[in-house]
């Protein structure tokens, strides 16, 4: 979640939201290409943060260019969920399942992501043929990129992109999962730039302490 918070408040979400509307001329495509984007985030960032931070992008370029949101909202929606099934850190119901069974990364990576693809495909095409009306309107394309949200910081999102890429390394070797994530997360709360008060803000409390009232249900029905 702090990772995920560098990335909203470098505003990489945004940015890559905002690329992929560069395709808005062909609604097919963009709803591959926001299907494809999602799935892949979702399966190294938790999919909820995803859908909240690609969501006010995609409806506010989608309005704009005067065409349905549903099917791209739900198309969003479906990817996250699927591509967050392909690892442990995926989504939240992932991290229990994982630590309470002691589940190596590497193996529930092997296991899970293989089905990730064929059913992203699938959600694809099932989505495309539903809204096959509304995905064959022609845009109104205005070209305006104008928006309120985060905007693009390149250092703040490669520092980000690193330590994503250092933490994945790291929960293939056999250093304990917790380890490298409060390692990685401590070193991105030491920025001079960010506040540690503000990307912790960002984090979802309520989420957590949902899973903590978990543990505790679960030990006690025991």
């Amino acid at each position: 979640m702090v990772l995920s918070s560098q990335f909203r408040l470098g505003g990489f979400y945004t940015e890559v939201a905002l690329r992929l509307t560069s395709l808005l001329k062909r609604p097919e495509r963009f709803l591959f290409a926001v299907m494809a984007a999602s799935a892949l985030l979702s399966a190294i960032l938790m999919n909820d943060i995803v859908c909240l931070a690609f969501t006010p992008v995609l409806a506010m370029s989608v309005l704009n260019a005067g065409l349905n949101p549903v099917p791209f909202l739900i198309g969003l929606a479906v990817a996250s969920n699927i591509g967050s099934a392909a690892t442990i850190i995926g989504n939240p119901q992932n991290m229990l399942i994982g630590q309470l069974g002691m589940l190596d990364f590497k193996r529930f990576f092997l296991w899970c992501s293989p089905p990730v693809a064929p059913l992203s495909g699938a959600s694809y095409l099932i989505i495309r043929a539903i809204y096959k009306k509304e995905l064959s309107k022609s845009p109104l394309l205005s070209g305006n990129r104008e928006t309120a949200l985060p905007a693009f910081d390149h250092h703040q999102s490669m520092k980000g992109l690193i330590a994503a890429a250092v933490l994945i390394v790291l929960f293939f070797t056999h250093i304990p999962r917790e380890i490298s994530a409060i390692c990685i997360a401590g070193l991105l709360l030491c920025s001079r730039r960010m506040h540690t008060r503000t990307i912790l803000g960002l984090v979802d409390w309520h989420l957590i302490t949902l899973f903590c009232g978990l543990f505790i249900v679960i030990r006690a029905w025991r």
